[in-house]
């Protein structure tokens, strides 16, 4: 058998550091736990921040919301997924947003998570 703990970990280390595919590998290998190690990298890229938050942590994930609400379509998924409530800083970005889609999808998902 040709076993390499370090080409293991070698692996183990690019993996975390590429947020879609440490999301991947959590998922297949690891379904439902954290992986404190990739989540610095996770929470930087907004999309896939949200995204692990509501599949992963499954609720809110205050460390990465700084990072989330620099992408506003992510933000609104985060809110109505993970927070599931109004999120008030999210509520003052779209506020001078041009795109009223997106605040008419934020509040009608609000309004299913709140009532």
């Amino acid at each position: 058998m040709n076993f390499k703990p370090k080409r293991i970990k070698d692996k183990l280390e690019a993996i975390k550091k590429d947020p879609e595919k440490a999301i991947k590998f959590i998922s297949e290998h690891l379904p439902g736990t954290r992986w404190p190690e990739a989540e610095k990298y996770i929470m930087k890229v907004p999309d896939w921040a949200s995204y692990y938050a509501v599949k992963v942590i499954k609720g809110p994930w205050p460390e990465a919301e700084p990072y989330i609400l620099q992408n506003l379509s992510s933000a609104v998924f985060y809110a109505a997924y993970a927070k599931k409530k109004l999120w008030p800083e999210l509520e003052k970005a779209l506020d001078g947003y041009s795109k009223r889609h997106l605040r008419k999808h934020y509040n009608d998902l609000m309004k299913y998570y709140t009532y």
